[in-house]
């Protein structure tokens, strides 16, 4: 698993916290449950994802004595059931389904907790359920995935039911039990490109371009090498921003608890970051106990959420969440300090959105990386007057990696700058 984790979450955590972290720099300027009945619920913040995609309904989900109901169609379907009146059959005057599905036979009755496969009762602590507010009828999500045989996997921390088929299941995780025994590689060398669309608004005066609702829509391209050796705690990233037509360019060298950082201009040079009150490497200390938490997650549940195919050539490919948004928000706490100033205060910076594709080779080595993250922040600066203003971030982040294997004989150069600041 560890190659896993640190391909799905190391170097894309960096990059991400690298991006993050230039972007806040440059810019340093549930709804409401709807009682339907007693103990029913409508649940819009549940997510059901199904052999790795995250499906849309036409009507919110339904909780019913904490189970989780969906439309009987559209969830069946999904499920690979085939839509018609042949596979999925209505019995109006019992107000029954039957569901026909790969020799499987089953049948459910709205308000009745008995259901039958292949004649078989089984009873369930849920029943299908008719909802008088849209006029649809709803089937517990759980009780007919298991009847359909598949796997099923709730997860609290984002309210997400994992479904997958057993097959694709048990090929996802022998996958990724063989890019666990391929083991990480110590030395490694990427290319990434970003791209950032983002909004922004302030309590003060409209910022200049800003639309008639005061909010100014800008997008940010970045390029980055990240050149990184583990087994000698060296990373090197260098970074090229463009933004409102102007480049700013940026590094960041790693060496072991030390970090260093330049920002291209006139008399610019490296620069010790702690010596500028910014802790990068005590963050990422913090970040490595996080992935040290993560990389004890079974498998067995990544395999839940992910999507995999497979190509001509002998390459894999996994999209997903391997890791949940509670987990990325975890990272941020630990890594707000970064940017916290004295005139500068960061607030409410979550991750709404974190997903992952990534290609192996038929030797289950990193190819390439698809990242896409969804976040919000506020920044609040403070002014001489004491009228703080607060500026509201929202940015949705588009990070490609290529990845290119090295050899043993690769080394991480240091830079000359940083090189004179380690003596």
């Amino acid at each position: 698993m560890r190659m896993h984790i640190r391909f799905l979450n190391r170097l894309h955590i960096k990059a991400l916290l690298v991006s993050a972290f230039v972007f806040l720099i440059i810019f340093a300027v549930w709804a409401p449950a709807f009682a339907a009945a007693p103990n029913v619920v409508e649940a819009p913040h549940v997510r059901v994802v199904i052999n790795g995609v995250h499906g849309s309904y036409t009507d919110s989900a339904l909780e019913i004595n904490a189970r989780v109901l969906l439309p009987f169609r559209e969830l069946l379907t999904k499920l690979g059931v085939t839509n018609d009146d042949e596979h999925i059959i209505w019995n109006e005057a019992e107000e029954s389904v039957t569901v026909l599905d790969k020799g499987n036979v089953v049948w459910l009755q709205i308000g009745n907790p008995v259901m039958k496969v292949n004649g078989e009762e089984k009873t369930f602590d849920v029943a299908p359920y008719f909802h008088s507010r849209n006029d649809r009828t709803y089937i517990p999500v759980r009780a007919v995935s298991e009847l359909l045989d598949k796997n099923i996997m709730w997860e609290e921390d984002t309210t997400t039911v994992y479904i997958r088929d057993k097959a694709n299941y048990s090929e996802t995780l022998e996958l990724l039990e063989k890019m666990n025994a391929v083991g990480a590689a110590a030395k490694i060398q990427a290319n990434a490109d970003t791209l950032i669309n983002y909004r922004v608004s302030t309590s003060g005066a409209p910022l200049a371009g800003a639309d008639e609702d005061g909010i100014l829509r800008e997008s940010m391209e970045m390029s980055q090498l990240i050149m990184s050796d583990t087994e000698s705690g060296i990373v090197h990233v260098k970074q090229l921003a463009k933004i409102s037509g102007i480049n700013i360019g940026t590094e960041l060298f790693q060496y072991g608890d030390r970090t260093f950082m330049r920002i291209e201009g006139p008399g610019m040079g490296w620069f010790d970051a702690a010596d500028q009150g910014v802790d990068i490497g005590a963050s990422l200390s913090q970040i490595s106990l996080i992935e040290e938490q993560m990389d004890t997650r079974p498998l067995s549940d990544i395999a839940m959420g992910l999507a995999m195919t497979g190509s001509s050539d002998g390459s894999y490919t996994l999209v997903g969440e391997p890791l949940t948004v509670s987990e990325m928000n975890s990272i941020l706490d630990a890594v707000e300090g970064l940017i916290q100033q004295d005139l500068l205060t960061i607030f409410d910076m979550k991750i709404n959105k974190f997903q992952i594709g990534t290609t192996v080779d038929s030797n289950y080595n990193p190819i390439k990386a698809v990242v896409s993250v969804g976040m919000d922040f506020s920044i609040v600066e403070k002014t001489a007057g004491g009228n703080d203003v607060t500026v509201f971030f929202s940015a949705d982040m588009y990070i490609t990696v290529n990845y290119e294997r090295v050899g043993s004989e690769f080394t991480v150069p240091v830079p000359s700058g940083v090189a004179s600041l380690l003596r």
